[in-house]
């Protein structure tokens, strides 16, 4: 039955390494470009957004105040109010300890001689928001970054001195701030 049989045929050699190589590149450019497209995305759109939700902030929270049932309004009210105060209280001691954390991880690599350490500061600081990822990249970069052509043994050490250093404060100085801020006591 030669019209019913149809052979396939594969690719094999350099054909084969070729297909899966072309597969392999159109996977990764569609995740790159897709990667990096949603980045610009967030970057555009997260601005905008927040600039449109503070603006009219006064007027949602004023909309839905009286969407709330008459008898419990002002209870709910105050309740949502210190829930409010609470979580800015919580988010002013959170950037309180990542400046402080910034600013000393930047003074102590500075003193080591790490070159970006400002640079690296910044970073840190940022990350420290997260609490997993930014010790972690902190300190990867430091290392990283101290390494040079003379006395970068000397620098890498300090570099993590320096690192861990700053990461022991934060753990003094966070559940301290951050009491403090909320009004809890810092083993809490």
């Amino acid at each position: 039955y030669p019209g019913r049989l149809r052979l396939v045929t594969r690719p094999s050699g350099l054909g084969a390494v070729v297909s899966a190589g072309g597969t392999i590149w159109r996977w990764v450019t569609e995740a790159f470009f897709a990667g990096i497209a949603t980045v610009v995305l967030y970057a555009v759109l997260v601005p905008v957004y927040t600039f449109f939700l503070l603006r009219g902030f006064d007027d949602i929270v004023g909309r839905a105040r009286r969407l709330l049932p008459g008898r419990h309004r002002d209870r709910i009210a105050s309740i949502a109010g210190r829930i409010d105060r609470a979580c800015a209280a919580f988010f002013r001691g959170r950037f309180l300890i990542c400046l402080g954390k910034g600013f000393f991880t930047w003074l102590g690599l500075w003193i080591v001689g790490v070159e970006f350490s400002l640079l690296i500061a910044v970073v840190a600081g940022l990350l420290s928001l997260i609490p997993a990822v930014g010790p972690i990249f902190g300190m990867i970069l430091s290392v990283i970054c101290s390494y040079g052509p003379e006395g970068w043994l000397a620098r890498m050490a300090g570099a993590a001195i320096v690192s861990i250093a700053v990461e022991v404060a934060e753990a003094v100085a966070n559940p301290v701030i951050l009491g403090r801020e909320v009004g809890l006591h810092p083993i809490t």
